[in-house]
Parts: C-alpha cells; structure tokens; sequence
C-alpha cells in the first residue's frame, strides 16, 4: 500500500479553481517532484498536505491514517510531516543548534538527550562545527542545511520542500542537489518535491507529477516522461524538442527511423498527427532529409540548431560542427514518439 494517498483531491479560491481532481499513490520513502509552471496548484496542494490549507473535496492518507476529508482537518503539528520553505524560515533571534532543535524544546525534550539529537542531525549536514552560529551569519546554502536539519530532528514520515533551491546560485544549486539526494538516502523518508525547475525534477526526483491548470497529467519516472510524454503539452513543457505534424500512416507510438523518414517525406495518409522528436536524435548525413539551418547557440561541446523542413516546419538538433546559417544539409531522424492529445 502507498503510504501517502490523494484522491480526487479539489481545492478553490473564491470562482478560480486551484487543484482539480489531483490523484496520487506515493510509494514509502520515495521522492517525488510537483513539477509545472508558476500558478499551476503545485505549491496549494503542498500546503494542503500540510495542513496549511484545508481541501474543498476529496481525501489525504498517510499510511491509511486519513488527515483530511469526509469534514476532517488534522492539524499540521499532528501529521508528522516537515516543511522546508524557499524562504528557509529560521529564527534569526535563535542560533543554528536553538533553531534545529525548537521543535524538540515544544515537546519537552531537554539535557543531554536534546543535545545529541541536534548534534546528530547538524552532522547529518556538515553543520554541526556552526552549531553556535546565527543564521544571518550563514551563506545560502548553509541556511538550507539548517533547515533540513531541522526537518530530520523531528524524524518526520514525510518531508515537504516548496522550491527550496529558488534563492541559490547554480553552483550552490548543484552542491544542494547532493546534500538533498544524501539526506534522502539516510532518513528513509517520503519527500515530495515542488519546482517549476525540469532539471531539478529530474536530477532528484524517483518519479514527477506534472502539474497544468490544477490538474495531474503525467505520473511518472523522469526517464519515461522524457521518453515518451502523454501528450502535446507535457513534451512542449519536459525537455528539449521539436513537435511535428505528419500524415501518419502507422498504429505504432515509437517510430523507427525508417517510419519517421518516410512520414517527413511524404503526404500520404488521411490523418494529421504530431510526432516529438528530441535533437539527439537527429544525425547530419550525406544524403538524407534536406533542412535549412535557421539559427545556431553555442552549448560548449556542441551547437544547437533550429532548422526549416521543406513544409516550413521548424526541426532542432544537436551537432559538434559550426553550420553557417541559411545553408542547407541533409539529416536522418533516427526514431520519434506519437504523441495522443
């Protein structure tokens, strides 16, 4: 059984409809993203997982204990979740062991045993040497730790995180991915995840709910929901790629190389479809499809290309050489996803 359930979850503001029907099983002590675009629902369902908020409709479940629904609202304090907030929320009268440790003082804990619970968890994130440190003392990054320190000194079933990589650079970006990846691994817990960040999502995240209007549509691995997306809309948002329409002529969803090459070249077939094909999987060739280079970006250790088929259609793809711009050359697709709207 999942450990935390949501069904049909529903959530309004006033005549705006937030959350709409979100569904979701998630298996113990995995990690899971909320990924979509800004204003999506992602953060309001986060919040109602936390008690924040109260949910119009449908139910939440932690190990078939229910927290809301059916007229019940579990508080916060009683659902043993921990929240991370982008803003880290510390309190800059309390130093980093004061800070880590509150929610242990709430419940009485005191001495020596509060004492080696904040310690274990700031070594948990190589903070424990700034233990007497105030927040405003800290770097970014530092500050994140501390809040996650604080989540795992409650040792809570599930940890909620609501963007909290938003405020960092990207170096400091990259350096939080692992201490998040590692704090996973040692607590066991069930993380979920919010973002608007695709990269993030997939870097961390065993499997992502794609998120768009309130509503839920992919759930999935981040392999799968690159690989082979719902529909128009989640291959427009996952990932780099060029989404055309071809006459299409076969029941397969992965098309081969052959198929997607006579599909570009010919107009037979009554039905107009749209196909994704990502940029690493166009190859230039001697003789194959003749494109028109329209625009190059420098990526380091390879260019990108957009690039005009004989329909105007627009194709991008990925090669090591420098193409002047307006040139023609001739590439071969080497498989492509169908994608059902």
């Amino acid at each position: 059984m999942a450990q935390l359930v949501l069904d049909r979850i529903g959530k309004s503001f006033g005549t705006t409809q937030v959350v709409n029907a979100f569904s979701l099983e998630v298996p113990t002590g995995s990690f899971v993203a909320l990924l979509g675009p800004s204003g999506c629902g992602k953060t309001t369902l986060l919040r109602m997982l936390a008690g924040f908020e109260q949910v119009d409709e449908g139910t939440i479940q932690v190990n078939g204990r229910q927290l809301a629904g059916n007229n019940l609202h579990v508080p916060p304090e009683q659902r043993n979740m921990s929240m991370v907030f982008q803003s880290y929320a510390l309190w800059p009268h309390m130093n980093v062991m004061d800070n880590v440790g509150y929610a242990l003082k709430l419940k009485g804990v005191k001495g020596e045993d509060y004492w080696q619970q904040v310690m274990q968890a700031l070594e948990t994130v190589n903070l424990s040497h700034l233990a007497e440190r105030a927040p405003q003392d800290l770097s970014g990054g530092q500050r994140q730790r501390v809040a996650l320190a604080r989540c795992l000194v409650s040792h809570p079933d599930v940890v909620l995180l609501d963007e909290p990589l938003a405020n960092l650079d990207q170096h400091l970006r990259a350096s939080m991915e692992e201490t998040f990846r590692e704090f996973h691994r040692r607590t066991g817990a069930t993380f979920v995840y919010v973002t608007h960040d695709q990269a993030e999502a997939m870097a961390l995240a065993d499997r992502i709910a794609v998120m768009n209007h309130g509503k839920l549509e992919q759930w999935d691995t981040p392999e799968q929901l690159y690989q082979y997306p719902q529909n128009t809309w989640v291959a427009r948002f996952i990932g780099q790629g060029s989404i055309l329409h071809v006459h299409r002529n076969t029941d397969n969803r992965l098309l081969s190389g052959p198929e997607v090459m006579q599909l570009l070249s010919s107009s037979l077939g009554s039905t107009r479809q749209a196909i994704l094909v990502r940029p690493e999987h166009v190859r230039v060739v001697e003789n194959g499809l003749e494109i028109q280079v329209l625009s190059r970006v420098f990526k380091g250790e390879r260019y990108k290309y957009t690039a005009r088929l004989s329909d105007g259609q627009e194709l991008d793809f990925f090669h090591p050489e420098r193409l002047e711009l307006e040139c023609k050359v001739c590439v071969q697709v080497q498989q492509a996803w169908v994608l059902m709207d």
